[in-house]
């Protein structure tokens, strides 16, 4: 069954009473009923596209831009970051995906499957996480608030949060830089 198109045009805004709990501050109402679905975008279908005015179908009710639109968005801020040489060792993650390559042969096989060259892609060095170093916060529920904590936990405090910051976490993220690749894949 096809939805039935509605653009924000063809939606008239009426003035309506409706009946709300109320408290009176300052001899003001205040309202404590929440309006539910009060925004008129819960029920466009259509709406037209921010940047180039275009109708367009949206496809989450938060929608401002056409395909299009968004696409020429997301190139401009893939070529706003700083382009650098990829090392060959770093992974890389499609540009605001979550398709992750480690190596040329990841790569290679990626765009066979899908038709594409490399420098389609929009590819972006990962960088990697941190884990978290612990704070004297850390206990704070279990001692007083006067409490000091012991010169040789203090030693092995600092000791365990430099091994802290030398471990890999091993966990891969979207960087800021973008590299372009020398790669080509045959086409058959």
């Amino acid at each position: 069954m096809d939805k039935k198109k509605i653009h924000r045009k063809d939606l008239a805004i009426l003035k309506a009473k409706i009946e709300v709990d109320c408290i009176m501050v300052d001899n003001k109402p205040i309202n404590l009923t929440p309006v539910l679905h009060a925004s008129i975008q819960n029920y466009c279908t259509h709406d037209d596209c921010k940047e180039c005015g275009i109708e367009f179908e949206k496809k989450y009710t938060h929608d401002l831009y056409c395909d299009a639109c968004l696409h020429k968005r997301r190139v401009d801020r893939y070529k706003a970051l700083e382009l650098v040489e990829w090392d060959g060792e770093t992974p890389l993650v499609i540009f605001g995906d979550d398709q992750y390559f480690f190596n040329e042969d990841d790569i290679i096989s990626y765009c066979e499957d899908n038709e594409c060259q490399p420098n389609d892609l929009m590819l972006v060095v990962c960088r990697t996480s941190n884990l978290s170093q612990i704070d004297w916060d850390h206990w704070m529920d279990e001692v007083h608030e006067d409490w000091e904590p012991s010169a040789e936990l203090t030693r092995r405090l600092i000791e365990f949060n430099e091994f802290l910051s030398n471990e890999p976490s091993n966990t891969w993220f979207e960087g800021k830089k973008r590299v372009t690749l020398d790669l080509e894949v045959p086409s058959e």
